[in-house]
């Protein structure tokens, strides 16, 4: 489905519900996927709707969260900062692991955000002031 017609009509649905700043829409297609290649589909149909006419060499933002889990054996509490404090050191791992492909300008942020944090990120945010303008 990543080329042909049902790949432009997801699309253009996506579009058109982020121009209506329909994310709840977004979310619960994304939330009901049947499989890891049906959620992969939507996102990258919500990718392309998020791009501005002409963008395809532009800088690009895309926000990913990566999972953290802390595994410890002592007895009491554990405080987790909520920065990371050395950001070199995740950017190597990704590197080492091939996790960018060929990118080699990217960033990444200190910040730790919890999962409710991210669920408060709408998809709708991500639309450029080219692409809302868009007619549809």
């Amino acid at each position: 489905m990543q080329h042909g017609k049902l790949a432009e009509l997801l699309s253009a649905a996506m579009e058109h519900a982020l121009r209506d700043s329909d994310d709840a829409l977004i979310e619960q297609a994304l939330a009901e996927s049947t499989s890891d290649a049906v959620w992969r589909a939507l996102a990258a149909a919500l990718d392309r709707a998020l791009q501005a006419p002409g963008e395809a060499a532009a800088l690009h933002l895309r926000l990913f969260a990566i999972p953290i889990l802390h595994r410890h054996g002592r007895a009491g509490s554990l405080v987790v900062p909520g920065l990371v404090p050395d950001i070199r050191e995740l950017t190597a791992v990704f590197e080492a692991n091939g996790a960018l492909g060929p990118m080699k300008n990217f960033g990444l942020s200190t910040a730790l955000v919890s999962a409710q944090g991210l669920a408060r990120l709408k998809p709708s945010a991500g639309l450029s002031p080219a692409a809302r303008n868009r007619s549809g």
